[in-house]
């Protein structure tokens, strides 16, 4: 694997002149509300008050795009859809501006990588102004100052209002009152009036046992208590019953852990238990120490008594002991690495199930070791929401090894990474599509470039003649206002022109970057690199850019999702693609609304990967669930592949094991040992043996023939012996090779 994972998105300066609020600038506007409780006329408001403040100060600007999240806090970046699509359309030159223009900087971030992002907008020739401080100029000194200073502002407003919600919640909870936030299952508020000037209000509420779901809850604790089932176990018993699906919908086996662990249904309310924060648009959890928890005792009447409260968690706690203890003593299958997860198996995160949506996670069998001494553990992806008390339906599972090996030889094959060049099919299909796409684009935007350059020429001209005009000491005051104001609006056309006339050079530039043949061989090289390494995390990057997806059917059927884009993936932005209304992600197998697809997670490649900017820009790609929507159907390709049935050693040695116990009337154990395997799997094979139609095989033996009995063939030689002098019970076991009470009976025999 190459020490560096290449990957860039590309990055472009423009020639930025001196900040002149006279000049018509081109402008974009970005407006975002926090919550969807604030008022949803904030973002438009805030747009007209930019643009109020604009006519009154009198600047020309021409506003080229409005964008606007909602319901988005400022602490996330790239979960921002609008704001990450203003800073995408910039950064691809979709739009031409000169500055982003926010009412407040909090409006345009509260994170600590806004300055990033701002910074990156100044190195693309743009910057950010803000309306509340009149558009000042960010470039001077004091506008530096001032861009800190709102920049720390906005972090610390976020900061102080959390402390004082937070103060507010702790505050209710001491007085036993709902501090706010979804009611728990099984629950609900009551609220308490209030008589307020002859009117009654509602003062708080609290929180009681709710008659109509209590029993679930009730149930859950029953099962785990009385049974001693986990939390995937109670789920799938309680989704087993229509009255509990009717009433509160399916139950995963997350939310039953959740209900397990929380003191407030045995009416103790336990808070602050762990504090978050923001980073890197993760939210992180921290846990607090115990000493300052806030507990409430009696806070509202349980539904279980403590001491099957208590039982219950022994029981968890007690499994989590020897679980954690099994994945210390192993290798494991994943543990969190901050900034990402290590990942051990590179399809994480592509393989989807087709019925509902969700990801299909890797998990593996108890470890064991085979014949030849090796030590082997079966890995395979199974749904989340059928593991987690089977939310959904899709009940097979997919082998994680036969699913890579097939993965990695379609993408060699397609790709034909086993000799990779610039002449190869799959670069000069590349090439030809990405060619076309920039044909398309030219053949709908005729070449401006020469009246663009011939206007551009004329204008310089016609600035020296009034700059020379501007020279002469006899103009009268009045000509010479009116020579500065044409020399002024010309300077802003001329800046306009130039910004254009750079924008289609740098286009043509990109062009020719992004059509280059050996870079793109050089990145399928590093593919194929990493398909060989020991580095799935790393090697999981790469992959997100040629596969949109792995979706399992229950009916045994894998569709490989492959998009041509691939080694360009990177340069998305700049590749002027017709985007078309792509299917939803969200939707299921059968048609209806499935599990939306979250963010996946980042992956800690820091082994493979030193460029925190790369790795960075890496994983803003790859993490996207909807990275390549809207891309047309010419840029996909699709294979299916069949989930091979399984090829147990009981399956393949059924027949053997049939006719070798038909024939010598063999028991499990005699079975087993001629076999060399477990009398288990004897068991199985024979099974399968009855399923391919051989009859009852595992029951009883029909009764064995009796062996010859030696005694009673040889009893009159045994007695003609004993007849001789000397002889005796120990001398005939020698002389006939037996036991002396086999002697004995040969004896009674002749007796009668």
């Amino acid at each position: 694997m190459p020490s560096e994972l290449y990957y860039e998105k590309g990055m472009r300066t423009m020639n930025q002149s001196s900040y002149n609020p006279l000049r018509a600038y081109q402008i974009v506007i970005y407006a975002r509300m926090s919550s969807a409780a604030q008022n949803e006329r904030s973002p438009e408001s805030q747009i007209a008050e930019i643009q109020e403040r604009l006519r009154r100060a009198g600047y020309p600007w021409v506003v080229v795009g409005i964008y606007v999240d909602r319901a988005i806090s400022g602490r996330y970046d790239e979960k921002r859809p609008d704001y990450q699509r203003m800073l995408r359309d910039i950064r691809s030159r979709v739009i031409q501006v000169e500055l982003v223009v926010v009412d407040t900087y909090d409006r345009f971030s509260r994170s600590r990588r806004g300055g990033e992002y701002r910074a990156k907008l100044e190195r693309q020739g743009v910057l950010v102004v803000t309306a509340n401080n009149n558009f000042a100029d960010p470039t001077t000194v004091a506008g530096q100052v001032m861009t800190a200073l709102d920049e720390a502002r906005s972090r610390e407003e976020g900061r102080v209002k959390g402390h004082q919600v937070r103060r507010g919640k702790a505050d209710a909870i001491r007085h036993k009152q709902w501090p706010g936030g979804p009611v728990p299952l099984g629950m609900r508020l009551r609220p308490v009036m209030k008589n307020v000037a002859g009117v009654e209000t509602v003062a708080h509420n609290v929180l009681e046992p709710d008659p109509r779901t209590r029993w679930v809850v009730e149930e859950m604790f029953r099962l785990a208590d009385e049974h001693g089932f986990g939390a995937t176990r109670v789920a799938a018993t309680l989704n087993a019953d229509s009255r509990v699906t009717d009433l509160v919908g399916k139950l995963s086996g997350a939310t039953i852990s959740e209900i397990l662990k929380r003191r407030i249904y045995a009416g103790e309310f336990v808070w602050n238990k762990q504090t978050g924060d923001i980073v890197q648009d993760v939210r992180v959890l921290q846990d607090v120490p115990e000493s300052d928890w806030l507990r409430v005792p009696e806070y509202c009447e349980p539904i279980v008594d403590n001491d099957r409260w208590v039982r219950v968690n022994n029981l968890r706690q007690a499994r989590n002991r020897r679980r954690v203890a099994a994945e210390c003593s192993s290798s494991g299958i994943a543990g969190l690495c901050a900034p990402g997860i290590a990942l051990r198996y590179p399809l994480s995160g592509l393989v989807i199930c087709a019925e509902c949506g969700r990801a299909m996670t890797a998990s593996s069998g108890p470890a064991y070791v085979d014949k030849a001494g090796n030590k082997r553990r079966y890995v395979y992806y199974g749904c989340a929401g059928y593991k987690q008390g089977k939310v959904c339906v899709n009940d097979r599972f997919v082998p994680e090894q036969w699913l890579r090996e097939e993965t990695y030889r379609i993408i060699r094959a397609g790709l034909g990474l086993a000799n990779c060049s610039a002449d190869s099919p799959a670069v000069h299909e590349l090439v030809q599509l990405t060619q076309a796409t920039f044909a398309r684009q030219r053949a709908d935007q005729p070449n401006r470039l020469p009246s663009l350059q011939a206007a551009q020429k004329a204008i310089e001209e016609q600035s020296q003649g009034w700059v020379m005009s501007l020279g002469n000491r006899d103009l009268s005051q009045a000509v010479r206002d009116m020579l500065g104001k044409q020399l002024n609006d010309a300077q802003a056309q001329l800046s306009r022109l130039t910004a254009e006339i750079d924008s289609l050079a740098a286009s043509e530039r990109i062009e020719a970057e992004v059509l280059n043949a050996e870079v793109i061989v050089d990145r399928l090289q590093h593919l194929a690199e990493a398909m060989l390494s020991a580095n799935p995390s790393a090697t999981s990057l790469l992959l997100a850019q040629h596969i949109d997806g792995i979706h399992c059917f229950r009916d045994g059927r894998c569709e490989l999702k492959l998009c041509k884009l691939g080694a360009l993936a990177g340069d998305l932005d700049f590749i002027p693609v017709e985007w078309t209304e792509s299917e939803s992600q969200g939707t299921a197998a059968d048609g209806s609304a499935g599990f939306e697809p979250r963010r996946r997670t980042k992956r800690d490649a820091r082994a493979v990967i030193h460029d925190d900017e790369v790795l960075d820009a890496a994983n803003a790609f790859a993490v996207d669930p909807h990275r390549f929507a809207g891309l047309g159907r010419e840029w996909f390709v699709s294979h299916v592949l069949t989930i091979p049935a399984p090829t147990s050693w009981a399956r393949r040695n059924a027949s053997a094991v049939t006719a070798y116990r038909q024939e010598y009337q063999a028991s499990m154990a005699e079975l087993a040992a001629h076999f060399n395997v477990s009398i288990p799997t004897i068991r199985q094979a024979l099974r399968e043996a009855e399923k391919a139609g051989g009859g009852k095989l595992t029951g009883k033996l029909s009764a064995r023939p009796n062996k010859r009995n030696w005694a009673r063939l040889n009893a009159a030689a045994v007695a003609e012996f004993m007849r001789l002098d000397g002889s005796t019970i120990k001398t005939a076991a020698v002389h006939f090779g037996k036991s002396e009470p086999t002697i004995n009976k040969a004896i009674r025999y002749v007796k009668g």
